[in-house]
């Protein structure tokens, strides 16, 4: 028995000819192949590929499928017993494929193996993992009871408690048997871009009757080198919470469900994260949007138990997507009224140490110059203060100017969001005629073109808006604190001023912190929606 690997590749130029190298340097003549699918990338992976390993076998594709999409198309391109799934960032090592196949060998029920993951330092990263309930999130298990290769379904085979979790084994590196594929099917590409894909696949399989094991002495490092998720950490967020939703939706029975939206609810009110609270109530929402999809097969089998899990699962989504709304308002207040309070403490902290500072002062330092320039070094601190609070003043005035620009981008924002939806951003009641009427003005819209023109001068305003607060974050971050060489006389008009502009600058900071997230939640819902 030869084994295939295949690797989904995006953008993995820093990491893909590494992972080759390990592969053909650690595998011996038991690897029959390996299928690289090239998920759109835009860098050089591709060409790296083509380059350096011609035995490779590379499929271009077009766009990007995720990780099930691009896994599936090297499966049905595979002549062998056994694929294995390997991420382009893992470096599998020497004797890992032996391992793999005698434990294959050695148990005929295993329809899908692991093994273990080590971080780039050599610690165990994990072996295993179980799915633990209620909250369906993956827990991580580092050690089996014995190196040998362990059938994760047997009693204890974690030697830790699990609390009824059920096991599964991780996609960086997943082996198949092809029995599983041919009988059970593909990896579920409604996962995308990643995420939950495998678990649902080692739920699919035991189902069948395959058992799920590990291998712990077939290793690979995975070196997680990705940082994709760091140029938009919400849309991450958010994606790895509608797999999760995805897969809670598939997998888990009326009483699990219940037990699932009563934890979710609680932790979504405790939670002090903002993007988190965020990303839940876009999930939830794109959830409820697709369930009726998602239940297309278990509806033509009909029965009570479809009717019961669907109206269970539409009836807590709902509830899961309004607290989440509710906890988020909440959770941006209370930030709110922290960032106020560590603004006030700082103004009135530096206030005190200036006082303290001019008690100390020499009556000499109050002697005026003749040099007016302020640029000589002999300048007494009366004059040096004097340029600093020109500078300062000027500065003020920029960042109000700032502001007052960026209060003109979110009034024109709102402006095309209302224009695009015919009607208020947050219409406080809407009857059924106004809705079809205005569902028929948004089609007629979007087919004049006029949608397009309307979208197009919002994402224009939109990059307007984050240059704006970028730049008013740089003149901020660039305030200095006044020179310890203060006179007395002046104190008093600086404490005043600087406490006047404080307090101005505080409250353009709330309304516009206040309204660039009412306009980022109202943006990603009616983003999401047209996804």
């Amino acid at each position: 028995m030869n084994a295939t690997v295949i690797i989904p590749v995006w953008n993995g130029a820093a990491v893909i000819l590494d992972c080759l190298a390990s592969l053909y340097a650690n595998s011996g003549d038991k690897l029959y192949e390996v299928i690289c699918i090239d998920n759109g990338s835009v860098d050089e992976s591709a060409d790296q590929i083509t380059h350096s390993y011609p035995q490779v076998r590379l499929v271009r594709q077009l766009v990007n499928l995720g990780f099930a999409g691009g896994v599936n198309v090297g499966l049905q391109q595979t002549q062998t017993d056994l694929a294995i799934l390997l991420n382009q960032d893992c470096l599998v090592q020497p004797g890992w494929l032996d391992h793999m196949m005698d434990a294959f060998q050695q148990h005929p029920g295993w329809g899908i193996a692991g093994c273990t993951l080590l971080d780039e330092a050599g610690e165990v990263e994990h072996v295993a993992a179980y799915l633990a309930y209620p909250e369906i999130q993956g827990v991580h298990v580092r050690a089996l009871l014995s190196q040998e290769p362990q059938d994760l379904s047997a009693p204890n085979a974690f030697g830790q408690e699990t609390r009824n979790g059920k096991p599964y084994v991780t996609g960086a590196l997943f082996a198949i048997r092809r029995a599983v594929w041919e009988e059970i099917g593909l990896l579920d590409e409604r996962f995308y871009p990643a995420y939950y894909e495998e678990t649902d696949y080692c739920f699919r399989a035991r189902s069948a009757g395959y058992s799920i094991g590990s291998v712990p002495l077939a290793q690979a490092v995975h070196t997680r080198s990705s940082r994709e998720w760091l140029r938009d950490p919400l849309l991450h967020w958010v994606n790895q919470e509608l797999s999760r939703y995805r897969f809670i939706c598939k997998h888990l029975s009326p009483e699990e469900i219940q037990a699932f939206a009563a934890y979710e609810l609680q932790e979504i009110w405790e939670s002090p994260y903002y993007d988190s609270i965020l990303s839940k109530a876009v999930a939830a929402r794109r959830t409820l949007r697709a369930l009726s999809a998602l239940f297309a097969q278990e509806s033509a089998a009909g029965g009570e138990e479809y009717s019961t899990r669907y109206r269970l699962l539409q009836q807590n989504f709902r509830q899961i997507m309004h607290r989440a709304i509710v906890s988020a308002q909440r959770v941006s207040l209370v930030d709110l009224f922290e960032r106020n309070k560590a603004w006030h403490e700082l103004y009135q902290d530096e206030t005190l140490s200036l006082s303290s500072l001019l008690a100390q002062l020499s009556p000499e330092y109050a002697t005026p110059s003749t040099d007016q320039t302020g640029d000589d070094e002999n300048d007494t601190p009366l004059q040096q203060i004097h340029h600093l609070l020109m500078q300062r003043t000027a500065r003020w005035q920029e960042q109000e100017a700032a502001l007052e620009r960026l209060a003109q981008i979110a009034a024109e924002e709102r402006e095309l969001l209302e224009r695009s939806c015919f009607t208020d951003v947050a219409p406080e009641q809407e009857n059924l005629l106004r809705r079809f009427s205005r569902l028929a003005c948004r089609v007629t819209s979007i087919l004049s073109g006029r949608e397009f023109v309307l979208r197009s001068r919002l994402d224009v305003l939109q990059t307007q808006r984050l240059n704006a607060l970028q730049q008013f974050n740089v003149m901020r971050s660039q305030e200095e604190f006044v020179d310890q060489h203060t006179l007395e006389q002046l104190i008093g008009w600086l404490a005043q001023e600087r406490q006047s502009m404080a307090d101005a600058r505080n409250r353009h900071l709330d309304i516009l912190i206040q309204l660039h997230r009412r306009l980022q939640l109202i943006e990603l819902l009616m983003d999401y929606d047209e996804r």
